[in-house]
């Protein structure tokens, strides 16, 4: 099942990656914004819903050491319904993200680093970002793998899915940046599973969530 999605940044937005720069300290990746960060923020926002409790019929061993994974899952007997749809290393998951391509012109943008303690400037703390201004929009896509599920399972999988999608709203993205998402023709979910009890979040998801808060 393959989702398209449009991702608006409402902050200023930077990506680091492995780009080098003799004019910036933090370039944007040469990559543009790697499907794997997306998916990263997708999994740990959506196990942090799972493990407040905020996001209930879930389990999330809220694990990243490979060790720590393996551990929980043992605990709990058997993998947590978050990381059969990510999946974990070794392990392959359910859902693919790609990487959305820029196309936006960035800009250079001076930061200073703050002291968390005392609030002031830290010494030498300058520093420059390469970056996307706020308000612009980047259509991605997302694949989810449902073959071998029962009916149940896909709409477990499926559900867990556009949670995380939600999730990302509520949580930074990047180098600390903000962003709104909304799914294009999310009714093509209703092809492959019963959607009477995920309409309202179909519908939410439809559409953008900060309509007007661009800074």
């Amino acid at each position: 099942m393959e989702l398209r999605f449009k991702i608006k940044n409402l902050s200023s937005l930077t990506v680091g990656g492995t780009s080098a720069s003799a004019t910036v300290d933090t370039p944007f990746s040469s990559l543009g914004i790697p499907g794997s960060t997306i998916k990263g923020v997708m999994r740990t926002a959506v196990s942090n819903m799972v493990s407040s409790g905020i996001l209930k019929g879930y389990t999330s061993c809220n694990e990243i050491e490979p060790e720590m994974i393996i551990m929980k899952h043992k605990k709990i007997g058997g993998d947590c319904d978050v990381c059969k749809l990510f999946g974990y290393p070794e392990v392959e998951g359910r859902l693919f993200v790609g990487n959305i391509r820029l196309t936006k012109e960035k800009f250079k943008l001076t930061r200073v680093s703050i002291e968390d303690k005392t609030g002031k400037a830290k010494e030498g703390g300058l520093f420059s970002q390469e970056v996307i201004k706020p308000g612009e929009e980047f259509e991605g896509e997302v694949i989810l793998d449902l073959a071998g599920l029962d009916e149940e399972s896909k709409l477990k999988q499926v559900k867990l899915l556009l949670y995380s999608i939600l999730a990302l709203r509520f949580w930074r993205f990047g180098r600390g940046g903000m962003i709104d998402i909304k799914l294009e023709e999310g009714e093509k979910i209703c092809k492959v599973i019963d959607c009477k009890n995920i309409g309202d979040l179909l519908n939410e998801l439809g559409r953008w969530l900060y309509e007007n808060s661009v800074s």
